[in-house]
């Protein structure tokens, strides 16, 4: 029997087959260390508009499940998206003072990246994902050609673990409280935040692991890592929300400088927002306009280097 499909009947299909992705992601296993697993969900749509695929990289604590929105919307846009899951990454060794905790993580890109077998790759990470997306690009420069760091962690100079605790609920508070300043986006922000506390409460299944990365948070610093990248040719942009409270923009604006990025956007006014200062996860709670921003300065940047 011949079946028709409407475009609305087409796009329920294809988000039965996103969610079918997201329920049963790959999974990528170490040999080195039984146990540890990265889950990665690969969305390669097909009609492409760039054949550069872009890792998703999350920040603490948070899953593939997490950013589910973003890929969807990347996908929509036309990109090959990789979503990676690594709680606590790989297991390694020690390596100089880069922090272990960070250090596994960094070893979970790699291997994504090797297992694919991408020969170069656009990212976007957020958070934390910042340090151990840095020292992965440091390792091997030559697979990354750019990396968009939303409210990127490691520029705010001199922090501590209990302060970094203290600013992170503060942020959370600001959350729940602003979901009532927009009533538009109060049922998308809600089931965002529900969805990102269920995924990180699977993380704090290895408290010790957990609590060493929010030290390696609140301790590593990565200004000379961004200036080294781009000396080796990686394009570095920074979305900042003006509402973080996790890690404030004024203390970031201090410390990052001009031979540290190709460009550093302020997103989030209040004054375009209902009122709403976008907080520390809006990468993730308003997926739209963050994810069609970051498609926007990635289409930018191939287009000035192929003009």
């Amino acid at each position: 029997m011949l079946e028709l499909f409407s475009m609305d009947n087409l796009e329920k299909k294809m988000e039965v087959s996103l969610e079918e992705r997201f329920n049963n992601p790959e999974i990528l296993e170490s040999d080195d260390s039984p146990g540890s697993k990265v889950e990665i969900v690969d969305i390669d749509p097909q009609e492409k508009k760039t054949d550069m695929p872009l890792l998703v990289i999350p920040g603490w604590a948070a899953t593939v499940e997490v950013h589910k929105e973003n890929a969807k919307i990347f996908s929509e846009l036309g990109r090959r998206t990789i979503t990676i899951s690594s709680p606590h990454g790989i297991e390694t060794k020690q390596e100089g003072d880069i922090p272990l905790a960070e250090l596994r993580k960094a070893m979970a890109i790699t291997k994504v990246i090797e297992e694919k077998r991408l020969e170069q790759v656009d990212v976007v990470t957020h958070s934390e994902g910042a340090l151990f997306t840095t020292i992965a690009a440091l390792r091997n420069p030559e697979r990354f050609r750019s990396i968009v760091f939303v409210s990127p962690a490691g520029l705010i100079g001199e922090d501590s673990f209990w302060e970094l605790t203290k600013r992170f609920s503060s942020d959370l508070l600001q959350q729940w409280k602003d979901r009532k300043k927009s009533p538009e986006r109060n049922t998308q922000i809600n089931t965002q935040i529900k969805t990102a506390l269920i995924e990180a409460l699977k993380t704090f299944r290895s408290p010790k692991k957990s609590l060493d990365e929010i030290k390696a948070i609140a301790n590593t610093q990565i200004q000379e890592n961004l200036r080294e990248l781009r000396r080796q040719g990686v394009k570095v942009i920074i979305i900042h929300p003006v509402g973080d409270k996790v890690l404030p923009m004024e203390r970031m604006q201090k410390m990052v400088t001009g031979e540290m990025v190709d460009g550093f956007i302020s997103a989030g006014d209040a004054k375009q927002t209902g009122g709403v200062a976008e907080t520390h996860n809006a990468w993730y709670l308003t997926p739209q306009q963050y994810t069609k921003a970051v498609n926007s300065i990635l289409t930018s940047l191939e287009t000035k280097k192929n003009s």
